[in-house]
């Protein structure tokens, strides 16, 4: 999702929010950490009796596809909602007076803190591959996996 923001932003003529540095740290929160915490995952009874999949049958379930797009499109939606529409979130005005960190820089941080919590939080709705609605239950059964989300 993050790609297509930012040809949404190379096309509408607009600065991208994220840089090459925060494009580099939310591939280690997307790929490192969250690969590590859901490899950790201990195995339950329901999983262990489901029946063998079809070596020929296609990786991504009806589900995982429904759900990777939900997502994709809610982060879009939202991102580039933030991009444009951002006067009335308080304190995020330009008064000319950020010279240190750079104009707008309270409001790409903003978008950047943002998207990282849209990545944690689909971090936890990508433990359940069936469509579960508690994204909570056996988290006390893995404490690595809370010690490197809150990480």
């Amino acid at each position: 999702s993050i790609l297509i923001i930012n040809v949404i932003c190379a096309v509408a003529d607009k600065k991208s929010p994220l840089t090459v540095l925060h494009l580099l740290w939310l591939n280690l929160i997307m790929d490192s950490a969250a690969s590590i915490a859901l490899a950790s995952e201990p195995p339950t009874d329901q999983l262990l009796e489901r029946p063998p999949v079809n070596r020929n049958d296609s990786i991504v379930t009806g589900r995982m596809l429904v759900n990777i797009v939900g997502m994709a499109c809610y982060e879009i939606s939202l991102m580039c909602g933030l991009l444009w529409s951002y006067e009335w979130i308080p304190d995020l005005e330009f008064h000319g007076l950020e010279v240190a960190t750079g104009k707008k820089s309270k409001h790409y941080t903003m978008l950047f803190n943002t998207f990282v919590l849209l990545q944690v939080a689909n971090e936890y709705n990508s433990r359940f591959l069936r469509g579960e609605w508690q994204i909570w239950r056996g988290l006390s059964k893995n404490p690595l996996y809370i010690v490197i989300s809150l990480g």
